[in-house]
Protein backbone atom coordinates (compact mmCIF):
# COMPACT_ATOMS: atom_id res chain seq x y z
CA UNK A 1 0.00 0.00 0.00
CA UNK A 2 1.12 3.51 -0.72
CA UNK A 3 -0.34 6.98 -0.87
CA UNK A 4 -1.18 8.22 -4.35
CA UNK A 5 -3.19 11.31 -5.30
CA UNK A 6 -6.58 10.86 -6.97
CA UNK A 7 -5.67 11.39 -10.62
CA UNK A 8 -2.43 9.40 -10.38
CA UNK A 9 -4.29 6.62 -8.59
CA UNK A 10 -6.91 6.44 -11.36
CA UNK A 11 -4.18 6.05 -13.98
CA UNK A 12 -2.21 3.49 -11.91
CA UNK A 13 -5.41 1.63 -10.98
CA UNK A 14 -4.98 -2.15 -10.88
CA UNK A 15 -2.08 -2.21 -13.31
CA UNK A 16 1.00 -4.34 -12.69
CA UNK A 17 3.73 -2.77 -10.59
CA UNK A 18 5.97 -1.87 -13.55
CA UNK A 19 3.16 0.20 -15.09
CA UNK A 20 2.42 1.89 -11.75
CA UNK A 21 6.04 2.99 -11.33
CA UNK A 22 5.51 5.79 -13.85
CA UNK A 23 2.71 7.22 -11.71
CA UNK A 24 4.65 6.72 -8.48
CA UNK A 25 7.50 8.79 -9.94
CA UNK A 26 5.11 11.72 -10.44
CA UNK A 27 3.92 11.73 -6.82
CA UNK A 28 4.57 14.67 -4.50
CA UNK A 29 4.95 12.19 -1.65
CA UNK A 30 8.57 11.10 -1.27
CA UNK A 31 7.69 7.68 0.19
CA UNK A 32 5.60 6.98 -2.89
CA UNK A 33 8.22 8.35 -5.29
CA UNK A 34 10.78 6.01 -3.71
CA UNK A 35 8.80 3.06 -5.07
CA UNK A 36 9.53 4.18 -8.63
CA UNK A 37 13.19 3.23 -8.11
CA UNK A 38 12.40 -0.42 -7.42
CA UNK A 39 12.50 -3.00 -10.20
CA UNK A 40 9.87 -5.11 -8.45
CA UNK A 41 7.56 -4.87 -5.46
CA UNK A 42 7.04 -8.33 -4.03
CA UNK A 43 6.85 -9.73 -0.49
CA UNK A 44 10.52 -9.02 0.30
CA UNK A 45 10.23 -5.37 -0.77
CA UNK A 46 7.00 -4.97 1.20
CA UNK A 47 8.67 -6.49 4.26
CA UNK A 48 11.75 -4.26 3.90
CA UNK A 49 9.56 -1.18 3.46
CA UNK A 50 7.50 -2.08 6.53
CA UNK A 51 10.64 -2.43 8.65
CA UNK A 52 11.92 0.93 7.38
CA UNK A 53 8.58 2.58 8.27
CA UNK A 54 8.68 1.03 11.75
CA UNK A 55 12.21 2.36 12.34
CA UNK A 56 11.17 5.84 11.20
CA UNK A 57 8.04 5.76 13.39
CA UNK A 58 10.10 4.94 16.48
CA UNK A 59 12.43 7.88 15.73
CA UNK A 60 9.55 10.30 15.16
CA UNK A 61 7.23 9.18 17.98
CA UNK A 62 9.54 8.24 20.85
CA UNK A 63 7.82 6.82 23.88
Amino acid sequence: MTLLADELNVVASNNPFLAKRKEYAKSNIRLTRDLSRLSQFKFKQVDDRSKEFAERAVQIWRV
